[in-house]
C-alpha cells in the first residue's frame, strides 16, 4: 500500500521527475520508479523484482509441541484465513493466490503505463528476478546509468533550469525514543525478532524482494 501511494503521488507530479536508483530499488522501489519521466541506476543497482508476495507464518506445530493451544471463533468459513495458529488449507490459498495475481496483474499495468510498454513485454521480465542496472538498462526498465549527481543534473535539464541547481532533502522526523535518547536508542534483540515477528503475522500484499 505505501509503494502505491508513493505511486500516486509520482502520477499527480507536474514537474519533471528523474528517479536515482541506489544499492537498490527492487520490486516496491519499481513499482514507485516505473511513472518517473527517466531512470537513472548505478550498474551494479539491484532494481527489477516485478511481482507480489505474500508470506504466513505456521506456528501451530510448534505450539502444539510446546502445549499451548489456541481456540479460534469466526463469524465466516474464511475469517480466520492466513492465521498463523492453523495450517493454511487448499480453500485459503486459493483465495491468496487470487489475491496475489490480481496484485501482480496491477504491478504489470503499472511497469507497462509507466515504462511505454506493451504488457507482453512486461510479463518477459517480470518473473520475480532482480536485474542489474545494466542488464535493466538493456530489457528496457532503465534509461540511463548514473548516480544521484547526474539524476540531479538531467532533471534540473528537464526542468529548464540554469546553474547550479537549488537542493532540498527531506528526511521523516525523529521518533519519541530518537528525540529524548538521541543515537542512544537501541532496541534489545529480543524485542526486535517480537517486533518482527509481529509484524510478519500480519497477512499483507508485499512488493517485497526477500532475496537479501
Amino acid at each position: 500500500m505505501g509503494s502505491d501511494e508513493i505511486h500516486q503521488q509520482m502520477l499527480a507530479m507536474t514537474k519533471p521527475v528523474v528517479v536515482s536508483m541506489g544499492e537498490m530499488a527492487a520490486s516496491g522501489g519499481y513499482f514507485i520508479s516505473a511513472p518517473a519521466d527517466e531512470i537513472m541506476a548505478n550498474r551494479n543497482t539491484l532494481t527489477g523484482s516485478i511481482g507480489v508476495i505474500s508470506q504466513f507464518i505456521q506456528l501451530e506445530e510448534f505450539l502444539a509441541k510446546n502445549g499451548v493451544s489456541v481456540t479460534t471463533i469466526v463469524s465466516g468459513e474464511f475469517k480466520a484465513s492466513g492465521s498463523m495458529f492453523e495450517e493454511m488449507s487448499a480453500e485459503d490459498e486459493a483465495i491468496w493466490q487470487a489475491i496475489i495475481d490480481d496484485a501482480f496483474e496491477d504491478f504489470v499495468g503499472v511497469v507497462a503505463d509507466g515504462r511505454g510498454m506493451s504488457e507482453a513485454e512486461v510479463l518477459e521480465v517480470a518473473d520475480g528476478r532482480v536485474f542489474t542496472g545494466e542488464q535493466a538498462q538493456q530489457v528496457g526498465l532503465v534509461d540511463s546509468l548514473g548516480n544521484l549527481p547526474d539524476a540531479i543534473a538531467r532533471a534540473a535539464e528537464l526542468g529548464g533550469i540554469e546553474g547550479e541547481p537549488r537542493i532540498v532533502e527531506y528526511s521523516p522526523p525523529p521518533g519519541f525514543l530518537e528525540t529524548l535518547l538521541g543515537t542512544q536508542a537501541r532496541l534489545a534483540p529480543g524485542e526486535v525478532l517480537l517486533r518482527q515477528l509481529l509484524s510478519e503475522s500480519r497477512p499483507a500484499l508485499l512488493y517485497l524482494y526477500t532475496g537479501g
